[in-house]
């Protein structure tokens, strides 16, 4: 169980997740939930699936990334930190259904959900 647990926090430290948990300016850590939410929303696309249920989250995530914003100051860094974290979670969902070896899927699974319960957490806790 530790080496996974290591791996994990590797994996965290090595992507930049580590920048994506719910940190700093409300707008901007909505931006980066935003960015997850249309990762996971692209990624069941690739399946045949529509999730009504993270298309709404992404859709809140946008509203509160709105409602948190100050007008036009720091829009920039809020949309790049936005795509940052769709990049980011589209690489983790990829690695977790397409990567060669087990156990890099079954961290990068573990640290996809991770930032995605984080985000829900926001919003339902």
């Amino acid at each position: 169980m530790r080496p996974f647990v290591l791996a994990l926090f590797a994996s965290l430290a090595l992507t930049g997740a580590a920048s994506a948990l719910p940190t700093g300016d409300p707008a901007t850590v909505f931006a980066r939930c935003e960015g997850r939410m249309g990762a996971a929303l692209a990624f069941g696309w690739l399946d045949g699936r529509h999730d009504d249920r993270t298309e709404r989250m992404q859709d809140t995530f946008a509203d509160l990334r709105d409602a948190a914003s100050t007008g036009a100051e720091g829009s920039a860094t809020r949309r790049d930190q936005r795509i940052r974290a769709r990049a980011d979670q589209a690489r983790l969902l990829q690695d977790a259904r397409f990567h060669p070896d087990p156990r890099h899927r079954r961290v990068a699974a573990a640290t996809a959900q991770a930032h995605r319960r984080s985000c829900e957490a926001l919003v339902l806790g």
